[in-house]
């Protein structure tokens, strides 16, 4: 099939062009032209970028036009005007759609326990709002007969290309940081689960859903099969990297919150990490019995170490300094349970 990712420098879309190139898919991929794809030729099949903004209405229906893709993976849709816009100015040849949305949708309480496909969307951020207007959206074209529709929900996924999402310190290495120097790492207290996959694996996922019929108005969870609480996430992140001992302390997600109101991480600790992320990939895997998660935490956070040191990137970590210490947050926390205690 002819294949056009738009998106296609980031992080799980780098994933889903090395699967679909392995595939034998012809591959074209939209970006602005800033950031240097990661992966661009596999066994001996290239993507071919293409270069546009897709905010561009105009622009994209040529884009569109020229490429006549069969089947279009959107990682760059965030609010509902541009779906709408894409499904105006879709080509004639155009089968298939398939929108990368995320858990978010599904909220921050869950409204159950695992989350399915069809469980209740309760949102609590703008961003997930969007993503659940977003879904709707695909579906109600595809049970139109517009284009065939899939909604693939990714939560936090790891790789090579960024540093590990599932902590209080995302993005900039920090967590590696504090892990070498066998520094506190603080948890969300009360066992909180998350559910977390690897980009190689929801990439994998999202390519085998590319023109399979089975996925064809439907909806679906991804992530890895490891549920873990975040202590013990934190842990086998950690035996990833060869530290058997991590220093895990937890700490309540509302005193976090209210003490780093003024951070500029805390949107994840507020509207994701304080609640048990727990989601259902059963449907993902009848629909397509090929795929299953093939890697585990500890190999992720390996992975991800190792791009670190290559790409130099620990070296910006090491030298950055930490926003929000971890020692003044635990020693407050102390503080203020003493002063209730008495």
């Amino acid at each position: 099939m002819r294949v056009l990712i738009l998106g296609g420098s980031g992080l799980i879309s780098t994933e889903s062009t090395r699967a679909l190139l392995e595939r034998g898919h012809e591959t074209f991929a939209l970006t602005r032209g800033k950031t240097p794809f990661r992966v661009a030729d596999v066994g001996g099949k290239s993507v071919t970028p293409v270069t546009g903004d897709r905010n561009d209405k105009d622009a994209l229906k040529k884009i569109l036009a020229d490429v006549n893709p069969d089947a279009i993976i959107d990682y760059f849709c965030f609010k509902p005007q541009q779906m709408r816009d894409l499904l105006e100015v879709r080509n004639r040849g155009l089968k298939h759609l398939v929108f990368i949305s995320t858990v978010c949708a599904l909220g921050g309480p869950l409204a159950e326990h695992p989350a399915g496909s069809q469980t209740e969307c309760r949102p609590i951020s703008e961003y997930g709002r969007n993503k659940k207007e977003l879904e709707q959206i695909v579906l109600e074209a595809s049970a139109k007969g517009l284009v065939a529709g899939t909604n693939i929900r990714p939560s936090s996924t790891d790789g090579p290309g960024a540093w590990l999402s599932g902590n209080l310190w995302c993005r900039d290495g920090t967590f590696f940081k504090l892990l070498k120097a066998g520094r506190p790492i603080i948890v969300c207290a009360g066992g909180v689960l998350c559910h977390h996959g690897s980009t190689r694996d929801v990439g994998r996922a999202i390519a085998f859903a590319v023109g399979n019929e089975n996925c064809f108005g439907r909806t679906y969870n991804c992530v890895g099969d490891e549920c873990v609480t975040q202590a013990e996430w934190t842990r086998r992140s950690a035996a990833g990297i060869g530290i058997s001992n991590p220093n895990i302390v937890e700490l309540p997600a509302d005193f976090l919150c209210e003490r780093l109101k003024d951070w500029s991480g805390i949107g994840f600790c507020r509207d994701i990490w304080r609640f048990h992320g727990i989601f259902d990939t059963s449907p993902l895997k009848r629909d397509i019995p090929e795929w299953r998660p093939e890697q585990p935490l500890s190999e992720t956070s390996r992975l991800t170490w190792e791009w670190g040191i290559s790409s130099g990137k620990w070296a910006e970590a090491e030298a950055k300094k930490i926003e929000a210490e971890p020692e003044p947050l635990i020693a407050a926390y102390e503080r203020a349970r003493q002063a209730f205690l008495q």
